[in-house]
Parts: structure tokens; sequence; C-alpha cells
């Protein structure tokens, strides 16, 4: 009777265990990376490896973008990868700027900050990144930022548009 009892309560003291491992693991969020993220730097820092770039930055998306934004600068100036260009000037609006619905506006952003945000986009533009280009085309059309140029403006858009159809 005690080794039944005994067997019974190893039985559910597991299954206790199991549940709680379980419900821990279901309450990670979605943006958990599989690998760790020393073992994602490693790749990021000496390989240049999107696919690592990609996993830390979703990862990351958690955490914020103050502690991303070094590994994006890696990505564009080290080994030029295109998403990392649009990156930096996303981590730089979300860290200095406000949300705003309708376009992203860099106003709160200090000059040099600015600049640097402009310069990255227009690199990540001309590197190809559809979103860049919608972003930058905007800023043409309206003279923010950039001087107003009305024609590349609607190119860039244009190009942003057709990329995706």
């Amino acid at each position: 009777m005690k080794n039944i009892l005994l067997l019974l309560l190893i039985i559910i003291i597991v299954g206790f265990v199991c549940c709680r491992n379980n419900i821990k693991d279901s309450a990670k969020s979605i943006n958990t990376a599989i690998r760790s993220d020393s073992e994602l730097a490693r790749l990021i820092f000496q390989e240049g490896d999107s696919s690592a770039y990609y996993e830390l930055s979703m990862q990351y998306l958690d955490y914020g973008y103050e502690r991303f934004l070094p590994f994006a600068l890696i990505m564009a100036n080290k080994y030029d990868y295109q998403q990392a260009y649009f990156d930096i000037f996303d981590c730089l609006w979300h860290i200095y700027g406000k949300p705003t619905a309708e376009l992203i506006l860099l106003e709160d952003l200090d000059s040099t900050t600015q600049k640097m945000a402009i310069d990255y986009l227009i690199k990540a533009s001309f590197k190809g990144h559809e979103q860049a280009k919608e972003i930058l085309g905007e800023y043409y059309l309206r003279g923010l930022y950039v001087d107003k140029d009305t024609l590349l403006g609607k190119r860039l858009i244009q190009e942003a548009r057709n990329s995706r159809d």
C-alpha cells in the first residue's frame, strides 16, 4: 500500500512539474530566439549571418531598440546588409522620436541624430528597401529632412509599389 501511495505521489509531482514547465514555455514570447543571444551575437559580429540577425531582431522586438541598434550598425557598416540600414533608421526613430499614425516624424531627434537617421534611410532606399523608399519618397514630396523633390519622391514611392506587385 505504501509503495502504491509513493508511486502515486511521484506521478502527481512529475505531472505537476511537467505541467508547470509547459505553462512557462507557453508564456514565452513568440519572439524568443532558438539560439542563445551570445551565439547570435557571435554569428552577426564575426560572420555577418543574416539569419542570426533576423532571429535576434525578432527577439529584440520585446527587449528594446537600444539593445538592438549596435547589431544593426555592424550589419550595415561591416556587412552592407540592406535591412540593417533601415533598422538603424527605425531604431533611432523609436528611441528618440514620437510615434505618429501618418508619417514617421523625426522632429524630436537632435540635428546630428536626425541627419544620421536620414543618411541610413537613404542608404536603405538605394539598396532597394521598399519601406525605406516609401518613407523617403514622402519626405521628398513634402520637403521633410531633405530638399523637396516631387519627381524623385513620386519615383521612389512608385518603385516601392512596383516591387510589391
